[in-house]
């Protein structure tokens, strides 16, 4: 399974939406950053390091195409694949890790443990 980590996460921020084309954090003074995602669909996830900041935003928390846990103190986004009787059929090639940190992209691959950071795509 690979992971792409990314670590932009501040004190106080939570997620607030996640649609497989954009992640919206909710920082602690009510203001919201939003990173636009490029390749959800295709198991290859690259992700915006430039946001939009927003004040006000009224869509609803999540939808059907992911499904976030929280791990450890880290959110995982999996993506979902289809619907089994009402629950949700998880893809298991890849995960988002959201974590603290300073704006890094990594990669890992649980198979061959190798770690690789990531250029972010710069503008949308």
């Amino acid at each position: 399974m690979k992971e792409y980590r990314f670590k932009v996460l501040q004190e106080g921020d939570a997620l607030y939406s996640f649609d497989g084309k954009e992640m919206i954090l909710r920082e602690e003074n009510g203001n919201f950053r939003v990173y636009k995602i490029f390749g959800f669909d295709q198991g290859e996830p690259i992700f915006s390091k430039q946001f939009e900041e927003l004040t006000v935003h009224t869509a609803s928390m999540f939808n059907d195409k992911a499904i976030v846990i929280e791990k450890a103190g880290k959110l995982v986004i999996y993506k979902v694949e289809d619907f089994k009787n009402k629950i949700p059929v998880l893809n298991n090639d890849f995960v988002i890790l959201l974590s603290k940190g300073v704006g890094k992209v990594e990669l890992y691959d649980s198979k061959s443990r190798i770690s690789v950071q990531l250029p972010a795509k710069e503008g949308c």
